[in-house]
């Protein structure tokens, strides 16, 4: 139900908003419980449901996974589908097939048809961007992704831990993992991708994925597509769609006025550093000046000793004409010590 219910809903804008009719081709698998039918019962008369036939999945393990599950039905189902879309095609102009993602296999079936091919992807622009790497990131992996010392880095995306990575990737020994690279590939065979997310609330990964990229089916935001029933479901679905724009408004306008705060404290900051290393440098400044005029009150008090004991040598010694004046001694000392 959790990839019926969206691509019901993709059925019912195409019919509202664009007047097609809508075929919905169903597996065995999508029709199995009681809820299923009486979800298909119940769609409007523009949706015509069109059960394909049982195929057997009796050689498979009983331990196989649900994608497994899906992806040889899938594949089984293939010859069956290009019957349908060419009985369909006499009977009506037929714009385009429509697969699941772990249904990517029958785009064999519109090609076989002369059919163009899309891509329904019902969950958000991350695990997409992971699908349409896979390839790459499988062809240079040496371990299981939970053994990843460094989170798995997509662009436009945040950084995925190995041990985050979707559970059908996480045994890359298993036939699950094996599918889901094989379906990867088949992505790229599409003529577009239709995504059930929108651009603000994954920004960054929309910028990167809608542009054109070479080797790459163009990718359309097609959401939220939200399950609508009365005319109060849709008014809660818009109430709700606005409630999230304003949350989103209010939280950007939090970030910025923390940015601003954090810049403010910064330029505080370097300004208090910048005024401790003034002072330091005057500081320092003062001390060296301090430390000159010591200096010279030293000198000065030790050439006036020098002056005084002098003069008392010259009064008490004249007969020795051969002594130097004592200004000569003064002399000598000035040079001494370099000023």
């Amino acid at each position: 139900m959790g990839h019926l219910i969206p691509l019901a809903e993709l059925a019912k804008l195409l019919v509202s908003k664009h007047g097609f009719t809508v075929t919905l081709m169903t597996s065995p698998s999508s029709t199995a419980s009681k809820t299923q039918q009486a979800f298909l019962s119940s769609l409007p008369s523009s949706i015509s449901p069109l059960y394909l036939p049982t195929v057997s999945l009796s050689d498979l393990l009983l331990s196989a996974a649900p994608e497994t599950r899906m992806s040889e039905e899938a594949v089984r189902l293939i010859p069956a589908i290009t019957s349908e879309l060419k009985e369909l095609k006499t009977r009506h102009n037929v714009m385009g097939f429509v697969a699941d993602l772990f249904r990517a296999g029958t785009f064999d079936a519109a090609r076989d048809a002369g059919l163009r091919s899309y891509l329904f992807f019902p969950t958000n622009l991350l695990t997409l961007s992971l699908m349409l790497h896979l390839p790459e990131i499988d062809a240079n992996l040496k371990c299981e992704f939970k053994e990843l010392a460094e989170p798995v880095q997509l662009p436009g995306c945040v950084p995925i831990p190995g041990s985050e990575i979707l559970l059908p990737l996480q045994d890359r020994s298993n036939e699950c993992y094996k599918w889901m690279v094989h379906h990867s590939k088949k992505y790229r065979e599409a003529d577009a991708i239709l995504v059930n997310s929108f651009d603000e609330i994954e920004p960054d990964a929309a910028k990167i994925l809608c542009q054109p990229e070479p080797d790459r089916p163009p990718v359309y935001l097609i959401g939220p597509l939200i399950q609508t029933g009365s005319t109060e479901n849709k008014a809660g679905t818009a109430e709700r769609i606005e409630e999230s724009r304003k949350k989103k408004l209010k939280e950007e306008k939090e970030k910025e006025k923390w940015r601003k705060e954090i810049q403010d404290m910064q330029m505080r900051d370097r300004l208090e550093k910048a005024k401790r290393e003034e002072e330091r440098r005057n500081a320092a400044r003062c001390m060296a000046e301090i430390e000159k005029q010591e200096a010279d009150a030293a000198f000065w008090n030790e050439a006036a000793h020098m002056a005084d004991n002098a003069g008392a040598s010259n009064q008490h010694d004249n007969e020795n004409e051969e002594d130097e004046p004592w200004w000569d001694e003064i002399l000598q000392y000035v040079k001494s010590q370099d000023l």
